[in-house]
């Protein structure tokens, strides 16, 4: 094949391949005025187009990403969320703050390899996934220089894919209530304290949807 011929559909292929990895940078500059120029000028349109709407949809997704952010981090009960293979997806203040770890040595980490160094990140995952109730046993958790009695609760994830009929399991999000006040066990908070507000289901998804974002914002960067 003739070279001003081969060259420019070679160059098209490499440039096609780049916006296939979401390089919607990628131009391509053919000088010729002919059937090459025309389709120069058409991709490098496209892939314009592309790259305006990826900006906008990254601005929105980190914007998301900070809302919930503070939503999660603003909540009072420690709460940490996993996929369903284990993987911490998130975590708030307040449960690395119970946890003793920070956000780096949480975020990305298998619950199993933290477990092996950890024991309060043992004690959150040890048999409870095989629990019908979903629910655990009182922990007796030592931090901020208090001792402190919490319920922990398991909220399974579920999606139904676009076509299909049964859901599918995605993870979890542990959630660990303080219920020493109802034990009557701190001093300084009577039994007659308002307890927080329990997290319903709406919030677990959208604190869900955090760590969606999260993947999906590593994906396009």
């Amino acid at each position: 094949m003739p070279n001003n011929f081969a060259n420019p559909i070679k160059e098209l292929t490499a440039s096609i391949k780049e916006i296939a990895n979401k390089n919607y940078s990628q131009r391509v500059h053919f000088m010729n005025h002919n059937e090459f120029g025309d389709l120069a000028k058409s991709f490098n349109t496209m892939a314009e187009k592309l790259q305006e709407y990826n900006n906008s949809n990254l601005y929105k997704l980190s914007f998301e990403k900070k809302r919930l952010e503070t939503l999660i981090n603003n909540m009072h009960d420690p709460i940490v969320g996993l996929d369903n293979q284990g993987l911490i997806l998130f975590a708030n203040d307040e449960a690395l703050k119970i946890i003793g770890l920070k956000t780096e040595e949480v975020i990305g980490k298998l619950t199993a390899t933290l477990a092996l160094t950890n024991d309060l990140m043992k004690s959150l995952i040890v048999s409870d996934f095989q629990n019908e109730s979903r629910k655990a046993l009182p922990m007796k958790i030592f931090a901020d220089g208090k001792e402190s009695y919490f319920e922990k609760e398991i909220v399974n994830i579920t999606i139904k894919p676009t076509g299909e009929d049964q859901t599918i399991d995605i993870g979890n999000v542990i959630i660990l209530r303080n219920i020493t006040v109802i034990l009557g066990l701190d001093d300084a908070n009577p039994v007659t304290s308002i307890l927080p507000i329990e997290c319903n289901k709406r919030i677990i998804l959208l604190i869900f949807r955090l760590s969606r974002i999260d993947l999906i914002l590593r994906d396009i960067c």
